[in-house]
């Protein structure tokens, strides 16, 4: 999704609402970028995505005050077992996706001073098992926004991370033939391994369906509305001086996210008692 806004970025940013916040792009306008430069970013913009919507139809000439990178799928499965494809596949979108994107509008975004936010997940700071490619793709984009921010910061240029918890409810990312697709890559690359293998309690089918049956589960207890992840786009565009990194509660209990709550601890609690403290709030919280 491409929006562009010269007077009511508000009004832009809240039709948000009705999509479905895949891969969103949103850029608003501002009114000190040269036009040669926004023709050389539209003519890159053509060559990278030759099937996209001519970028005309947005007044780009007046520059880019913001990018919101909002791309994600998930790829779940023992490290053994998960294809490199499924590897390269969650990369691609949740990683690499986010920095071409960025690359493309960068020269419009320092010309104006603005900012780029770039949406991760709670999963880049808690790493959970089974879950390896899309904890790698999402730290990977925060530590790119990190290294972004220090080099932009000579620009006046604000690089934001938003940090949604629990908001598989709230979206499209754990759709049931999202997950029987999932499943059945997962069965297959489990055939290949040796008999004695698939015995194992990891790697044996029961496990396979089960962990795919669970990450189906995680929509009942999501937060049902993206409500809050908008909000924070919104002050994240908006305020004059806006965080550097906004923690989003999801879950079913809004504010008592148990995975933002973990990102919160994380800092003061020692690694070997984090299973404990995750153990704690998942009792307190479900």
């Amino acid at each position: 999704m491409l929006i562009t806004s010269d007077k009511d970025v508000r009004r832009q940013l809240m039709a948000l609402r009705g999509s479905e916040y895949r891969g969103s792009r949103v850029l608003s306008s501002y009114p000190r970028v040269p036009q040669p430069l926004a023709s050389q970013w539209i003519a890159r913009w053509k060559r990278a995505h030759p099937s996209t919507t001519p970028v005309e139809s947005a007044d780009i000439s007046k520059g880019l005050w913001a990018v919101i990178n909002n791309a994600g799928i998930n790829s779940v499965g023992p490290v053994e077992i998960v294809t490199m494809q499924m590897f390269q596949r969650c990369a691609e979108v949740n990683l690499f996706g986010p920095i071409r994107v960025t690359k493309s509008v960068l020269p419009l975004i320092r010309q104006a001073q603005g900012r780029v936010i770039n949406v991760t997940s709670e999963r880049a700071f808690n790493p959970r098992a089974q879950s390896a490619p899309y904890c790698l793709a999402k730290s990977g984009l925060t530590i790119f926004s990190d290294c972004l921010s220090r080099e932009m910061s000579e620009f006046k240029v604000k690089v934001i991370t938003v940090v949604p918890g629990e908001f598989a409810g709230a979206t499209s990312i754990v759709k049931p033939e999202i997950a029987e697709g999932l499943q059945d890559r997962l069965l297959q690359a489990q055939a290949s391994l040796s008999l004695q293998d698939q015995q194992a309690v990891l790697y044996s089918k029961d496990n396979i369906e089960t962990m795919v049956k669970s990450f189906q589960g995680a929509m009942e207890l999501s937060g049902t509305s993206c409500e809050p992840v908008i909000q924070a786009y919104i002050d994240a565009v908006l305020n004059a001086d806006p965080l550097s990194c906004y923690l989003v509660h999801g879950f079913k209990r809004q504010c008592l996210d148990p995975y933002i709550l973990l990102v919160r601890c994380r800092p003061f609690v020692p690694e070997c008692l984090m299973h404990t403290v995750e153990k704690i709030l998942f009792f307190l919280l479900k």
